[in-house]
This record gives C-alpha cells, sequence and structure tokens, in this order.
C-alpha cells in the first residue's frame, strides 16, 4: 500500500512508491495516456496569476480553474517555452515581484518542463525533411523539446528548478526600444525593396524569396567555413581575402546538418529550396505568412507613429505573438492569443497555413467556446 513517499524516476514512466506495512520501497510501471496539449499565450498566463493572487475576472478565473482541475486529472498538459521566459524576463526590475510571481505560476503549469523556441524547432523540422522519404510532415513533441507529456504523473517530481532563466534571458536582450527600432527598419528596407504588387500573395512571395536568399547565403557561408577548416588541418592557409562575411543562417545550417551526411543532406537541402511546395518547413511557411500579413499592412498605409501601438501592432509583442503560433500550432491541441492576433490568423495567407493543422486557436472574443471545449473535456 503506497500512501506516501512516490517519488517520479529519473526516466520518468517508472515511479517509486515506499508499503507503510513493509516498509519496503517498490518501482512500478506509469502508463501512457494521450493528454491534450495546451499553449497558453503570455496575455492568458499574466491575466491567470493576477486572477489566482487577487481574482477580478469572472471569465479568467473560471477558464484558470478549469485549466487546474483538468491538469490535476491528467487530461492536459501545458506547454511553456523559452519565448515565454524572455517576455517574463523583459518585465523592468521596478516590477520584479510581480515578474517573479508570474515565472513560478507559469513554470508551475508546465511541471518545470520549458519547450523549444523556434529556432530549435526549424532545426528538428528540417533535419527530418532532409533524412525522411515519408510523403507527409510529421510533428512529434520531441521538436519542441518535450519527451513525455502524456506520461502519467505519479508522486513527487523531483528536478532542478529554472531559477536561473529571466535572469539569463534578462541579460541578454535588448531594450524594446531597440528591437522595435530594427523591426521598422527591416519593415522599411522590405517596402523600399518590394517590386509592384497587388495583393498579399505577392508579398508572400517576395518575404519567402528573401528567406531563400539568406538560406542559400547560409549554405555558402557553411561550405566556406568547411573548407577552410578542411584546410587548416591540412596545413594550408586558406585565402582569407576569398571569405565572405559570414551569413547569420550559417549557425543554423550547421546545426541542421550537425551528425548527418553533410553534402548529402546539403545536396537535398538545395533540391527542397528549388522546388515549390515542399521548399520550407511547416514553422517558416507559417512564420513567413504572417509576415507577408504584416508587410502587405505596412504597405497599405498601416504605419503607427506611436512608439506603443508599433510595439503590439509590428513589433516586438506582435513578433512574440507570431512566434507563439508559427512555432506551437503543429504540435498542440489548443492555443491562445489575443483578439488582434487571433483576427490576424484569419487574414490570407496565414489562415491557409493554419488550416492544415487541427489546432484550435482561442482569444478573449471566443473564450465561450473555449469554455464549452474545456467542459467537454471534463466531461470526458
Amino acid at each position: 500500500m503506497f500512501t506516501q513517499n512516490i517519488l517520479l524516476g529519473a526516466n520518468e514512466d517508472i515511479a517509486e512508491g515506499h508499503c507503510l506495512n513493509c516498509h519496503q520501497r517498490t518501482q512500478f510501471q506509469l502508463p501512457s495516456i494521450r493528454k491534450k496539449l495546451l499553449y497558453l499565450d503570455q496575455s492568458f498566463l499574466s491575466a491567470a496569476s493576477l486572477e489566482a493572487a487577487e481574482p477580478k475576472s469572472k471569465a479568467v478565473m473560471r477558464l484558470y480553474l478549469k485549466i487546474r482541475k483538468l491538469k490535476d486529472q491528467q487530461k492536459i498538459f501545458v506547454v511553456v517555452s523559452d519565448i515565454h521566459s524572455r517576455e517574463t524576463s523583459a518585465i523592468p526590475d521596478a516590477y520584479r515581484d510581480q515578474r517573479q510571481r508570474l515565472w513560478a505560476f507559469q513554470n508551475d503549469l508546465a511541471d518545470g518542463s520549458i519547450s523549444a523556441d523556434l529556432f530549435k524547432v526549424f532545426i528538428a523540422q528540417q533535419r527530418r525533411m532532409l533524412t525522411s522519404d515519408a510523403a507527409t510532415e510529421t510533428f512529434p513533441v520531441s521538436d519542441i523539446g518535450l519527451n513525455t507529456p502524456h506520461q502519467w504523473r505519479a508522486g513527487m517530481r523531483i528536478q532542478l528548478t529554472n531559477h536561473w532563466r529571466p535572469k539569463l534571458d534578462a541579460s541578454l536582450a535588448r531594450s524594446r526600444l531597440e528591437t522595435n527600432d530594427q523591426y521598422r527598419r527591416v519593415l522599411e528596407q522590405q517596402l523600399t525593396a518590394l517590386p509592384k504588387c497587388k495583393d498579399v500573395f505577392d508579398c508572400l512571395n517576395f518575404v519567402r524569396e528573401l528567406w531563400q536568399v539568406d538560406i542559400l547565403k547560409g549554405i555558402a557561408a557553411w561550405r566556406q567555413k568547411r573548407d577552410v577548416m578542411v584546410e587548416l588541418a591540412t596545413g594550408r592557409l586558406p585565402d582569407l581575402a576569398e571569405i565572405e562575411p559570414n551569413s547569420p543562417f550559417r549557425q543554423l545550417i550547421d546545426e541542421v546538418v550537425r551528425r548527418l551526411n553533410a553534402d548529402t543532406a546539403i545536396r537535398r537541402w538545395l533540391e527542397l529550396i528549388e522546388g515549390e511546395s515542399t521548399r520550407f518547413c511547416a514553422v517558416v511557411r507559417i512564420q513567413t505568412a504572417f509576415e507577408a500579413a504584416l508587410l502587405w499592412q505596412w504597405r497599405s498605409g498601416m504605419q503607427p507613429s506611436k512608439p506603443k501601438t508599433f510595439n503590439v501592432e509590428f513589433g516586438l509583442s506582435r513578433n512574440n505573438d507570431i512566434g507563439h503560433v508559427s512555432t506551437f500550432v503543429p504540435y498542440v491541441d489548443v492555443l491562445t492569443t489575443d483578439n488582434d492576433m487571433l483576427d490576424l490568423c484569419g487574414h490570407e495567407p496565414v489562415a491557409y497555413e493554419l488550416a492544415q493543422f487541427p489546432c484550435r486557436i482561442f482569444a478573449t472574443k471566443n473564450y465561450a467556446e473555449f469554455d464549452s471545449w474545456l467542459d467537454s473535456m471534463l466531461a470526458a
């Protein structure tokens, strides 16, 4: 009879229980179940954190309590990512207590499991495209850094804390003003280079061509570095004058082909890029659809001058939202966002890309539907 001291094993599918009668410890296998994966955006987490501390909104509190109940029943797994960590870390030191409370709140919801960011998901998806002959894409949760989200949890889970993450992210982060200035410059440069276009799909073609050029430059830079290392290893001094400036994509290329047959992988990648429908992995297709939608809005005259408005509509806040959706929609069953982002998800060509996945997206304007979905899970 295991009534206390149940510990989750290191491999997470084995638990160890202490019998009060015989005082012996016994290991037992935990079952694997199919939980729904729920990704809550920062706006929901912030609101729920405040409501948990000082309830004011009945709607948010009702949703949060149902989520907690479903989590306790092990019917859902709440996904929290490095994007959340960066957003939490950006809260100024003047509100450090709120920042720490929010971090602890979202970390607790996620059982301490912090998921990957867009770049790590890009690497995982792209590696699979280069090594798989399957006609359709697959999206294992290992892509987002989760090993056993569907494992039944029992007893106490001992793990290292993530208290260092906010401090680390804060030390690496640029100010919001600097970041938004960069986003503005990118939009202005793209608008200047944008050929005459009649609709958002022309913007999409333009944006994807930019990604294609950047990937090709990254491959070229990766090859140059490899050749330099080969020459150095054989005792020859390479002609440094012929080496082009490093591409920001070179490191990503290196991560993708690492531990693969690099020449074969690069050759396959170039074949994909020259194709039409299969040249980009899912995270890039969704990301570029959002980028095209924003560029089309910018071209159409929606160019806010107020820094706060720009941040929300085109800057850091909007791009964090895009990161949430682009990265996690292929992997989760439900994702929350804000009303403006939900509207953007309905714009072409974003809506087309998101329709390829079964994930349901909720925001304040359709929280009634979210409430009904949670009720159906509770009744199941």
